[in-house]
């Protein structure tokens, strides 16, 4: 899986569905 993304630290499952929209990428539970 390519690391496009540089900022990435430790986030909460909670938090991973909105940041997967902020980015723009679709995500799946």
């Amino acid at each position: 899986m390519p690391q496009d993304i540089v900022e990435i630290e430790e986030v909460p499952a909670e938090e991973l569905p909105e940041l997967a929209l902020m980015i723009d990428i679709p995500f799946e539970d």
